[in-house]
């Protein structure tokens, strides 16, 4: 190969590697993160923090866990924003309505969070502080997610198990596994009153001895409707009781509560304004001044030696009271 082609072929490699004009140039680079519900911001943080004793593995008993979990609802999870109108039910406002869980509705959240768990209805109106189990108002208000913080707690370990699993779920999703969740435990409880009114399974081997020995049909829609089928699904333990879900800043207590507050906190309340009364007219100045004075005369020593002296005759007095009881 002659010397001309081996030149021709390198500068066309040359011109091959070659990169873009000013490739090499700095450069400034503008990223526009992804908004919306494609947005890689965090939108929850949970602490967990769980102990388990020795008996307690042996025995096979849950751990102890605690779990507290700060949330917050972005304007596009509730609302149909100008790039993401993903809601399709919607009232007046633009918002759609996606149910709190049971542990923030009204019911299950103490009266200190603005709830009324543990308030009932009495005959003329009072209101009765009683067990978390006491039944709830005739029509407790539904409420539903909103933009803000929340903060949710629980010291179940069932609990913070379903939290974690719910946390890989939109508003949406939720909603529609809690009615899911709400239709297995329906299910399951009118299959529980169904067995407890037919005697339980000794009313099932009863009614299986009619039905083939006897001949007899089923009578009800309920025996037709269980009889023959598998039982329905056995929802999940109960950790209701021990789950709280409440906004930030939570809502205001009752008048009650605060008529209560006030009343226990006046006298302190007075105590500082009487505090910044003094402060801000210069009585404490006043009283250093005289303890200055004071301090460079006599009357201190004289003061102290007064109190040594009789603080020693008092100390005498009392010992030789003493001897005498002995001596007696």
């Amino acid at each position: 190969m002659s010397s001309s082609s081996q030149s021709t072929q390198g500068q066309g490699q040359r011109r091959q590697q070659r990169g873009p004009a000013f490739a090499t140039w700095p450069t400034v680079k503008v990223f526009m993160p992804p908004q919306g519900r494609f947005s890689p911001k965090t939108d929850e943080w949970c602490f967990t923090y769980c102990t388990q004793s020795v008996t307690g593995r042996i025995h096979s008993t849950p751990p102890s866990c605690s779990t507290v979990c700060i949330r917050k609802v972005f304007p596009h999870e509730v609302k149909n924003i100008l790039s993401f109108k993903t809601h399709s039910f919607v009232d007046n406002q633009g918002k759609a309505k996606y149910v709190l869980p049971p542990e923030g509705q009204s019911e299950h959240v103490p009266k200190i969070f603005g709830g009324t768990r543990g308030k009932d209805v009495v005959g003329d109106g009072e209101d009765r502080a009683d067990s978390s189990s006491s039944k709830s108002p005739a029509n407790p208000e539904t409420r539903y997610w909103d933009t803000g913080y929340y903060l949710f707690s629980t010291s179940s370990v069932f609990g913070t198990v379903e939290h974690y699993v719910s946390m890989n779920q939109d508003l949406s999703k939720l909603a529609s596994t809690q009615k899911r969740q709400d239709r297995i435990k329906r299910e399951w409880l009118e299959y529980q009153d169904w067995l407890e009114r037919n005697g339980g399974t000794e009313g099932l081997e009863k009614m299986e001895d009619e039905l083939f020995n006897d001949g007899k049909s089923l009578q009800t829609d309920e025996a037709k409707k269980y009889w023959g089928h598998r039982p329905p699904r056995r929802p999940g333990p109960d950790s209701l009781s021990s789950s709280l879900l409440v906004p930030l800043p939570p809502s205001p207590p009752s008048l009650l509560i605060s008529s209560q507050l006030s009343s226990l906190l006046a006298p302190s309340k007075r105590a500082l304004e009487l505090l910044s009364t003094d402060i801000s007219e210069g009585t404490y100045v006043r009283f250093m001044d005289r303890m200055w004075e004071k301090a460079g005369t006599r009357e201190p020593y004289d003061l102290a030696r007064r109190s040594w002296e009789k603080w020693m005759k008092a100390w005498k007095n009392s010992k030789d009271g003493d001897d005498k009881e002995k001596d007696l």
